[in-house]
């Protein structure tokens, strides 16, 4: 710059074009928030990847050693998150079966999904592994997929795109506006003096709960009544979203969770009832379908005719199968059959 010219003074266009910058920075700009964020999602992948790992296999065995409690928990937040998950199938000279995740993959073939190739990578420490294996060599349980992408499988949280990006808007906003600084403002006069401030400073810190005498402020401190602030009434500076919101929030995250097929009431305060009937619910339309696509796929990849079995998890309702039995058998029932529909036999 000529050192004799003076730069263009700042308008308060300039100062307005910054502050809206800074209010859409301080909001996430233009960056989409991550449905895989939010507490809805995340508790949708947690409560199925977790039913899963404690599931007991029924099959062969050298199925059973690729899919590890821990494998079947990975898998599990996966399907609802991304509604898919890619593995590489590696068997020992013994037979052993090795299930390894894929970070990224390519799919490349015709219609025949057994004719499909797989380009994918392996995530290491310091390196990546990358190769291309055909579609015998992976193990791609997927879920939702589309007639024009059938080898893509969907979320079904990522299905509800209007409810999710709601909820990762609102839960972004909620968290920037968190970390925001809190307190109490508590105005004063201006003609207080440094002494004054620094005596009623120290009898604030001093109060810790007990009662104090102060001088009023009514006087306006000798500027008259009219220029008075309110007695001793501070304003609290912070987090404090509308009522509006809160509900907003509450609403969307149900609906979430009811898309994941999870039902609310589960992670809600209210009756043991209700959360057990929810419990089997769960089990028996989300769970139990969920696992089925995985077997499904075991059997066609690993060579194995498998089960789950979520006994381990019925046993937190025996009591509710229990009435169950006695209603089908006093229905009529055979004590067999009614054994075999509540899960006792």
């Amino acid at each position: 710059m000529w050192p004799f010219s003076k730069p263009e003074p700042e308008t308060r266009a300039d100062y307005t074009e910054a502050a809206i910058k800074a209010i859409v920075e301080g909001a996430g700009g233009s960056t989409p928030a991550d449905y895989r964020e939010t507490a809805a999602a995340q508790a949708a992948a947690s409560l199925v990847a977790r039913s899963l790992a404690v599931a007991t296999i029924e099959g062969a065995t050298p199925a059973r050693t690729g899919l590890t409690g821990a494998l079947l928990h990975d898998l599990g937040a996966a399907l609802i998150l991304d509604g898919e998950a890619v593995y590489r199938i590696d068997v020992s000279t013994g037979g052993t079966v090795t299930l390894s995740r894929a970070s990224d993959w390519d799919i490349t073939g015709p219609p025949d999904p057994e004719r499909w190739r797989y380009r994918i990578k392996i995530a290491g420490p310091t390196r990546d592994a990358e190769t291309i294996l055909p579609a015998a060599a992976i193990f791609h349980p997927r879920m939702n997929a589309s007639p024009a992408e059938p080898h893509k499988g969907r979320s079904p949280i990522g299905l509800a795109a209007q409810s999710a990006r709601m909820a990762a808007g609102i839960e972004r906003q909620f968290g920037n506006e968190a970390q925001q600084p809190s307190g109490q403002v508590l105005p004063h006069p201006e003609s207080v003096g440094d002494t004054v401030l620094t005596e009623i400073r120290g009898d604030l810190r001093k109060m810790a709960g007990r009662t104090m005498l102060v001088p009023s402020m009514a006087s306006g401190w000798g500027e008259g009544r009219t220029g008075a602030p309110a007695d001793w009434s501070p304003r609290r500076l912070g987090f404090n979203p509308p009522e509006g919101a809160l509900r907003a929030r509450e609403g969307v995250h149900s609906h979430l969770l009811a898309a994941a097929g999870v039902d609310p009431s589960l992670f809600a305060t209210g009756s043991q009832t209700a959360k057990r009937e929810a419990l089997r619910a769960f089990l028996h339309s989300t769970l139990q379908p969920l696992a089925d696509v995985i077997a499904t796929e075991a059997r066609a990849k690993l060579m194995a005719d498998i089960e789950f079995n979520f006994d381990r998890l019925f046993a937190s309702d025996i009591q509710g199968r229990a009435r169950a039995f006695k209603s089908l058998v006093d229905g009529g029932m055979s004590v067999e059959d009614a054994q075999r529909a509540t899960g006792l036999a």
